[in-house]
């Protein structure tokens, strides 16, 4: 079983900047899919980036975890491994480059997450 890392974003201003954001942190380009989970793709190296500007987790915020608020955050970016990796840990990194790449542009909340069971960062820091 795979475990993913998720990028949870609420952009500050357009959401449709959010793609070409992270085109260049990946160097790879976004084509529109139509998946139940994500809109838009992109395989950068070893990593399989995927974008849904909706998603369904934590949609009820009564049952969502208080450490992990996904409802705050309207788009979900999904990083893991392409059908060629090879390094392990690939996803991590360019999980990590996506976080400090928005972080430094600005503009957007952030909550990075391993597999649902670890918030890695926030952006501004969660409350409590």
């Amino acid at each position: 079983m795979s475990s993913y890392h998720y990028l949870f974003v609420r952009p500050r201003t357009n959401p449709a900047r959010l793609l070409e954001d992270l085109t260049p942190l990946f160097g790879a380009d976004f084509e529109r899919i139509h998946r139940e989970y994500a809109d838009f793709r992109a395989v950068a190296g070893q990593v399989v980036v995927e974008v849904a500007f909706t998603h369904g987790f934590g949609i009820e915020p009564q049952y969502e975890d208080r450490d992990m608020p996904l409802s705050r955050y309207p788009i979900c970016v999904t990083f893991r491994f392409s059908e060629n990796a090879v390094t392990p840990g690939a996803e991590a990194t360019a999980a990590w480059r996506g976080y400090h790449g928005l972080e430094k542009l600005g503009g957007y909340d952030l909550l990075l997450t391993y597999d649902f069971q670890q918030v890695l960062a926030a952006s501004p820091p969660l409350e409590g």
